[in-house]
């Protein structure tokens, strides 16, 4: 076992944010990059459900991660029509449902497959506001003129 004071051997991984593609605007997600996402998750899944017997908590994990990845994936295949039509109310949706599609993979980001350039993330927007019961919409403090 090693000392406290010696050096670990740990392979230096640079961080994921240093690995990261560059991030798109959620006008340019397209479903080739959820069918991508979507086909190595599948992989990696099937796999866990396929090496673990059905009534082990690996198949049982392996099948819950079935179920929200796919029904994750099922909401942009539902908000992506829509997303080139000027319905902005499907936005936060279809940006939220990304960000999860993607944090499924983490666990994988070491695999040689994984690739951020296929499943790019999106770029942070703001939010817009919006009247509220027929009131006025107003900035927040931080964009109100001054």
């Amino acid at each position: 076992m090693p000392r406290s004071d010696t050096p670990s051997r740990r392979r230096h991984r640079p961080s994921i944010r240093s690995r990261r593609a560059p991030e798109i605007a959620v006008h340019s997600l397209t479903h080739a990059h959820v069918n991508a996402l979507h086909a190595f998750l599948g992989r990696r899944i099937g796999y866990l459900l396929q090496t673990h017997p059905a009534d082990s908590e690996e198949h049982r994990a392996a099948e819950a991660l079935h179920y929200a990845v796919k029904w994750t994936w099922e909401a942009l295949q539902d908000c992506l029509p829509h997303l080139h039509g000027n319905d902005e109310t499907v936005l936060p949706e279809i940006s939220d449902c990304w960000a999860g599609l993607r944090g499924f993979a983490l666990p994988w980001r070491d695999a040689p497959d994984y690739d951020d350039r296929l499943w790019p993330p999106i770029a942070f927007e703001p939010v817009r506001f919006v009247p509220v019961h027929g009131g006025e919409a107003s900035p927040p403090a931080s964009q109100a003129p001054s």
